[in-house]
């Protein structure tokens, strides 16, 4: 069983790294992070654009919080 952790959102970044597995629900760490950044990351799931599939990318923009970027990856 692969396991991660996140910690706290960094405050500014120009592009924050978020590793995802291919699951339905988001992990509790991930939640608080997009809910920091309006739902996005749920909203980019539901619609399919990205699953998490292995390998699997997606940027998304945003200027919320100071990150200028945020790469979705797929861990599988």
């Amino acid at each position: 069983m692969i396991t991660y952790s996140f910690s706290q959102s960094p405050q500014s970044a120009d592009v924050l790294v978020v590793p995802l597995f291919d699951q339905k629900s988001l992990p509790t760490e991930i939640k608080e992070l997009d809910k920091e950044l309006g739902g996005l990351i749920a909203a980019v799931k539901e619609s399919e654009e990205f699953t998490g599939k292995k390998g699997q990318q997606v940027t998304l923009h945003t200027a919320a919080q100071g990150k200028k970027k945020v790469l979705l990856v797929g861990l599988g």
